[in-house]
């Protein structure tokens, strides 16, 4: 599938994607947004070097009282609530 200038694309996380390089003088905008469910917590994941899995998310938000990040953070993960019309 061809997204064109504009278009925009959803698709599972699982999903392989990718896009050709940027050859232009000018830089490339995107953005991603992560959908996650109420469950959804921080769970340590390592290299198989054995060093930590650390992503800019874990960086940016709270801490959990023992250091991890706290995924609970509405500044960094916001809560998206479905209104349902009445």
């Amino acid at each position: 599938m061809t997204v064109k200038r504009g278009q925009v694309c959803f698709h599972n996380g699982h999903t392989i994607h990718s896009s050709f390089a940027n050859t232009s003088k000018v830089n490339r905008l995107a953005l991603a947004v992560h959908f996650q469910d109420m469950n959804n917590a921080y769970q340590k994941t390592y290299k198989k070097d054995g060093s930590p899995i650390v992503i800019g998310y874990d960086q940016l938000c709270k801490k959990e009282s023992n250091g991890d990040p706290d995924y609970t953070d509405e500044n960094i993960f916001p809560l998206l609530i479905e209104s349902v019309p009445q």
